[in-house]
């Protein structure tokens, strides 16, 4: 009943202790059914039972009052992703947690590492079996040998079936299986040492040299919080930025996961996080009530290096916006979109307004500018950086905006684009360079479509649009290319930052 006590007790302060009471509940009930007479088996269980429901008290009060709000987080795994888990877990896990492989590493840390721990391993079970001195197997060993299995067994069956089993590259819910590995280790070279230090040795160095180079490898480690972008992290003070929200009443802010979970719980849920890229598990979805950073006046909250990209992107797109640099983060505020413009005869070109002329996929020429997204223009071979697709109007114009819709072939969308824009005096310049591109996508996302306002200050004779990336695999393709054109339009208002 101690033991079923402290585990309803570490069962309140930390779900993982999951992973010992697998085992520990087996073994309990075996020895219940091995041990204890009929009778008494019922009333040795609820003993048990009510011991582990006492020790856990606070949690299950909670979750009584608030209808069971913690088991929201066990989801369990698909059958397709518990195979995944179950793989990843052998195949990236454990090494990385023996010491073969380094934390979010695929590769060996040094060629077959993975198989000479897997020997090494091997040989320290051939050592216990056939040198351990005895000709009776210990009773208690064996005992130790089944719990540990059983343990080792249930940590893997409890992360693979989980929804946390896709973390198998940073494993860090699996720390507990250090336990069961130590001492494992342990009660096998025991015997060993007994019968020969040399081969003792010789056992157990290369488990421990494999470890010690997986947590230095050449250069200590580099403390610190949470990465968010490109190497950058989470702030260590966040009383500044704390402090502003708290001056300009926002309660919510959109940033990156580490961050605003981390505000959440510095400013006790007076400032509540929008999700803002990865990582985008969602751990209490009422904080954002269905919105987005966009839908209201909502700050947003980035690293430098994020700031840049948010900013380039905004600038393109004609946002107008506020920034401040607050406790070593760039904050975004007073964001509006781009105001309407006063349009006369706007006038969507169709495929007699122009001539398409691409590099790639001639055949195809026909379908992208057809009213139908279930066809698509595709250049029939992976993306490289020669493909490119000439739009020449037939009439120079001055144009409004222009889309392009991907369809369902979101994944032929573009690694990398580049528009060209020719006026009717042949002067050439760039409506969006590359970086404008991937600065767009990875703020507002463009796998489905990207539409950009046009400068309308010239007339354009002819548009290019080229291929800045490549793709081994995929090839490009455009659903739908839709072109707004007018002939009078006041200027546009240049957004200031």
């Amino acid at each position: 009943s101690l033991i079923c006590l402290l585990l309803g007790f570490g069962w309140w302060v930390n779900n993982q202790i999951i992973y010992f009471m697998v085992p520990i509940g087996l073994v309990f009930f075996a020895h219940l059914i091995r041990k204890i007479n009929r009778p008494n088996l019922l009333i040795h269980f609820c003993a048990g039972l009510g011991a582990f429901l006492v020790g856990g008290a606070p949690f299950w009060l909670y979750n009584i009052r608030f209808d069971f709000i913690s088991f929201y987080i066990f989801t369990s795994a698909s059958q397709t992703d518990a195979s995944s888990h179950l793989a990843g877990f052998i195949d990236t896990a454990l090494p990385i947690l023996l010491g073969s492989k380094q934390y979010w590493g695929g590769a060996d840390l040094y060629p077959n590492a993975t198989a000479l721990l897997i020997g090494t391993a091997l040989f320290i079970i051939f050592a216990r079996v056939f040198w351990s001195g005895t000709s009776k197997p210990n009773e208690k060993l064996r005992e130790g040998a089944l719990l540990f299995t059983t343990y080792s067994l249930g940590i893997c069956l409890v992360f693979s079936l989980s929804s946390f089993g896709h973390l198998y590259n940073a494993p860090r819910y699996l720390l507990p299986l250090y336990v069961g590995v130590a001492i494992l280790i342990g009660v096998l070279l025991a015997p060993v040492f007994a019968r020969s230090n040399t081969r003792a040795l010789l056992c157990a160095l290369p488990i421990f040299f494999l470890n010690a180079s997986s947590l230095y490898p050449g250069k200590w480690s580099v403390p610190g919080e949470p990465f968010v972008f490109k190497g950058e992290r989470v702030s260590k003070d966040h009383s500044e930025l704390t402090a502003w929200l708290e001056r300009h009443n926002y309660s919510h802010v959109s940033t990156n996961y580490w961050i605003g979970y981390r505000l959440t719980f510095e400013t006790r849920e007076k400032v509540k996080n929008i999700l803002f890229q990865e990582p985008r598990q969602v751990r209490i979805p009422e904080y954002s009530q269905g919105n987005t950073w966009l839908d209201r006046d909502i700050p947003l909250v980035t690293v430098p290096t994020q700031g840049n990209l948010v900013a380039l992107a905004f600038d393109r797109l004609g946002y107008k916006y506020e920034t401040i640099s607050l406790s070593g983060y760039e904050v975004f505020y007073n964001i509006s979109t781009p105001p309407p413009d006063e349009l006369q005869e706007t006038h969507l070109l169709t495929n007699s307004d122009v001539e398409i002329l691409p590099s790639h996929g001639d055949e195809f020429t026909d379908q992208l500018i057809d009213g139908d997204l279930s066809t698509r223009w595709r250049s029939a071979q992976p993306q490289n950086r020669d493909m490119s697709v000439r739009v020449i109007l037939r009439k120079p114009q001055h144009l409004k905006s222009l889309t392009l819709n991907y369809g369902t072939w979101e994944h032929d969308s573009p690694q990398e684009l580049e528009i060209t824009v020719i006026s009717s005096t042949n002067k050439e310049s760039i409506e969006l360079t590359s970086s404008e591109y991937q600065a767009i996508c990875y703020v507002f996302g463009c796998k489905r479509s990207l539409t950009l306002p046009t400068s309308s200050a010239k007339e354009v004779r002819e548009i290019v649009f080229r291929q800045r990336g490549s793709h081994p695999l995929f090839d490009w393709s455009i659903a739908e290319l839709e072109m707004y054109s007018t002939k009078a339009l006041k200027s546009l208002e240049t957004s200031p930052r």
